[in-house]
């Protein structure tokens, strides 16, 4: 099973934030009925994304007709979806306390299941580095800002994303693996896919399986 891997960390796409994606199926309508009970009204009447506080925005994206993706994000963002929109000119990012709270306020959407590893974080690149965590249901990647005299997998939370597993059929396209964030990818169908090591293994590029 692999889940979307839909980036929306450093480097995130204007399309993929501002792409409208709320579906018209029991499963999306189900999930985002929850959301307004977790999170409130959506921030824009057209689009699938929330308010977690005054800095941060929460996004949730399907694939056929299921939760594929939960991305959270600084909502200066929005300035891609609005030109009105006036984002802060500086964030208080999570605490890897308040990180904990939001992860399981997110969990009412669906939840990911219990914790398995904690990933390490990879290079340092513009002050933040990566982290991917493996749990029962899927993973989280984590975009960090390292605190001095932390662990090494500790620091302020600049924005995640949950991928959820679910069963894909198609032909591997790619393998490709990066070790210094701990990440597993697929290239199915054209797209690129979050897995386990276990799964990753077991995979055959250009042999058509269910995974």
């Amino acid at each position: 099973m692999f889940p979307v891997f839909f980036r929306v960390l450093r480097g995130m796409s204007v399309l993929m934030v501002c792409a409208l994606v709320i579906a018209q199926t029991s499963e999306p309508r189900s999930v985002l009925e929850r959301a307004q009970k977790a999170f409130g009204k959506p921030l824009k009447s057209d689009l699938d994304i929330f308010e977690v506080n005054q800095d941060y925005a929460v996004r949730i994206k399907f694939e056929s007709k299921a939760i594929a993706a939960v991305h959270v994000f600084p909502k200066y963002l929005l300035n891609a979806c609005d030109k009105n929109w006036e984002g802060p000119t500086r964030i208080k990012r999570f605490s890897p306390e308040e990180y904990v709270v939001l992860i399981e306020k997110v969990k009412e959407l669906q939840d990911i299941g219990a914790l398995l590893r904690v990933g390490e974080l990879g290079p340092v690149t513009s002050m933040r580095a990566d982290a991917t965590d493996n749990f029962q249901n899927g993973f989280i990647v984590r975009t960090v800002v390292p605190v001095d005299g932390e662990g090494p997998s500790q620091g302020r939370i600049d924005a995640f994303s949950i991928y959820f597993l679910r069963t894909l059929v198609g032909t591997p396209e790619t393998k490709s693996h990066f070790p210094p964030a701990g990440q597993y990818r697929i290239k199915l169908n054209g797209k690129s896919y979050l897995t386990s090591a276990e799964e990753y293994e077991k995979a055959a590029v250009g042999k058509r399986s269910s995974i």
